[in-house]
């Protein structure tokens, strides 16, 4: 499946819009769009997932926000983004050592799995909880914290897997 601010489109070619709501079932996989702005999708009865579409205001574009709701069905040997990061200790070590209260705008180095990335404090809008949430702001898409390229991570569709 594939999430765009404009709708949703299936391996098969199927097009689902935002503004209806509605739902599909493909084997043990089952999404439900909700008017507007969210799609969420089951796998199983252990794995629970968000696409929320975010927009923003003046000239900003809009983008897509993915969440784990219920991640209990993911194994410790989850690949791609999700087994880099789901079950793995993620540290982040402040550099200045003068100030021990982060705050916003606080450099940090964020490490996980012998990978280091620079960081940034930040407050962002979490639209699921619907509140503002601090956060560590990763700049360059993440370059350095995963493994691989973004192509090693495109799948022809949800349940294929290798």
């Amino acid at each position: 499946m594939q999430f765009t601010p404009h709708g949703i489109k299936t391996n098969s070619g199927m097009q689902l819009r935002w503004k209806k709501h509605s739902g599909l079932s493909l084997s043990n996989l089952h999404m439900t769009i909700g008017y507007n702005r969210n799609a969420t999708i089951s796998i199983g009865d252990g794995v629970r997932f968000l696409v929320l579409k975010h927009r923003r205001v003046k000239h900003q574009a809009s983008y897509m926000g993915f969440y784990i709701l219920q991640g209990q069905g993911l194994s410790n040997t989850t690949h791609g983004v999700l087994g880099q990061l789901y079950h793995r200790t993620v540290n982040v070590n402040i550099r200045s050592k003068k100030n021990v209260n982060v705050q916003l705008g606080t450099k940090a180095l964020m490490t996980t799995s012998g990978r280091k990335v620079k960081v940034k404090a930040r407050i962002r809008r979490d639209d699921h909880l619907k509140k503002k949430v601090p956060c560590w702001e990763v700049r360059n898409d993440g370059k350095g914290l995963l493994d691989g390229v973004l192509q090693d991570y495109k799948r022809p569709c949800l349940l294929c897997f290798g």
